[in-house]
C-alpha cells in the first residue's frame, strides 16, 4: 500500500511519504497543473499494483518535494530573520537530497513558497485501499505539530520587537562643571565682542551718512556745522551752506563806467528770500547792445568780489543768511565793447 493524494484542481492522483509533509505542513504542489494545496485534506492509500510506474519517475518526484521544502523553508527564515530571529538548521535527510531542487524558473512561478510536485500523475479512478483512517492520522498530528510551531515563533519574534524598543537609550556622561563655566564664558565673551563690533560699525555708518548729506543736514539743524566740521576733518572733505538758487533774488544793481578809464564798475544786490543760511553764489554779468544781443558776458566767483574785504575767508564761511542782502561791488575792464544793457544773474557753481 502507498500513501497518496489527490489535487483539488485538476483530481491527479500523486504519491507522497509522511516525512516530506512533516517538513511543510502538509503544502505539496501538484505536477500536472502546478496548483498548491494542503495535502493533509485529501490524503488515502492506494494498491501497490495501481502505483505500477517507472522508477525513473519516484526521484524526480522526491526531489521536487525537496526542493519545494526547502525553498518554505528558506521564506520561513527570511520572515525569522526580519524579527531577529534565527532560523533551524535544515534536517540532514533533506540537506542531502537538495540535489533534486526545481529550476529557478519553476521556483519563482509557485503562488505558495511550498509544495510537493511529481513528473506522472496516477489513474484518476485508483480505489483507495485499507488503513486510510489510522495513519492519515499519524500525518494529520505530524503536521499540526510543524503548524503549531509557526504562532511560537510570530510570539518569539514579536518579544525580541517589543524588548528591542523598551531598551533604554544610554545617555552621555554630563562634562564637569569647570568645563561648562568655561564654555558659557566664551560664549559670553564672544556675544559682548560681536555687540561692540556691531556697535562701531553703526557708528562708522552713521558718520559716513552724516558725511554724505552734511549740506541736506545744515539745512534742517544749521547748528550742528561745528560738528559736520570736525566730521569733515576725519574724511578731509569741506562744510559748505546748502546751494538752492531759486532762493535768491536781485534787488538792485547798477553798471558804471569810471571816468579817464576803460573800466566799469558794477553794483549788485543779492537777497535771500529762503528761511535758511545759503552759500555765497556767483554772479553772472550779460552784457547786450541796443538791439538786445549779447555782445559781453562775464562771471564772478565768490573769491573775486570778496577780495577787497579784510576777512574773504570768514566772510565766506559765514554764509549768505535767510532774509539778508549780498552787496557786491566790483570793477572790471571792457575794452572796445559798446555795451547799452546788462542783466546781472546769481547762481551756484
Amino acid at each position: 500500500m502507498a500513501l497518496a493524494t489527490r489535487c483539488p484542481n485538476c483530481h491527479a492522483l500523486f504519491r507522497v511519504a509522511a516525512d516530506q509533509l512533516k517538513l511543510r505542513g502538509g503544502l505539496v504542489r501538484c505536477g500536472a497543473c502546478r496548483h498548491v494545496f494542503d495535502a493533509t485534506g485529501t490524503l488515502s492509500y492506494i494498491d501497490d499494483a495501481t502505483l505500477s510506474a517507472p522508477a525513473h519517475s519516484t526521484a524526480p518526484a522526491v526531489g521536487a518535494v525537496i526542493a519545494a521544502i526547502r525553498k518554505a523553508e528558506s521564506t520561513a527564515s527570511e520572515s525569522l530573520s526580519a524579527h531577529g530571529l534565527a532560523p533551524l538548521p535544515p534536517p540532514p535527510a533533506a540537506a542531502h537530497e537538495a540535489a533534486d531542487l526545481l529550476s529557478p524558473a519553476e521556483e519563482s512561478a509557485a503562488a505558495v513558497p511550498a509544495g510537493v510536485s511529481a513528473e506522472e500523475p496516477l489513474p484518476a479512478g485508483a480505489p483507495p485501499g485499507p488503513g486510510v483512517a489510522e495513519d492519515r492520522g499519524d500525518v494529520t498530528e505530524a503536521v499540526s505539530g510543524t503548524m503549531a510551531e509557526q504562532p511560537r515563533a510570530r510570539e518569539l519574534a514579536a518579544e525580541a520587537a517589543a524588548a528591542d524598543e523598551a531598551q533604554p537609550v544610554a545617555e552621555q556622561p554630563a562634562a564637569p562643571a569647570f568645563l561648562r563655566e568655561a564654555d558659557a564664558q566664551k560664549t559670553r565673551r564672544r556675544a559682548v565682542l560681536f555687540g561692540i563690533g556691531a556697535l562701531l560699525l553703526a557708528i562708522v555708518l552713521v558718520a559716513q551718512l552724516a558725511a554724505a548729506f552734511r549740506a541736506e543736514i545744515l539745512v534742517r539743524l544749521p547748528q550742528a556745522r561745528p560738528a559736520l566740521t570736525g566730521l569733515c576733518k576725519i574724511f578731509r572733505c569741506t562744510v559748505g551752506w546748502p546751494a538752492r538758487g531759486e532762493l535768491l533774488a536781485v534787488v538792485g544793481s547798477e553798471l558804471q563806467a569810471l571816468p579817464g578809464t576803460s573800466a566799469f564798475e558794477l553794483t549788485a544786490v543779492v537777497r535771500n528770500r529762503g528761511n535758511m543760511t545759503l552759500a555765497l553764489p556767483a554772479i553772472e554779468l550779460t552784457l547786450s547792445d541796443t538791439l538786445n544781443r549779447t555782445v559781453a558776458r562775464k562771471v564772478f566767483s565768490p573769491s573775486d568780489y570778496l577780495a577787497g574785504q579784510s576777512d574773504p575767508q570768514g566772510r565766506l564761511l559765514a554764509g549768505l543768511e535767510a532774509g539778508a542782502d549780498l552787496t557786491v561791488r566790483i570793477a572790471f575792464e571792457a575794452r572796445g565793447v559798446n555795451a547799452a544793457g546788462f542783466v546781472v544773474y546769481p547762481f551756484y557753481l
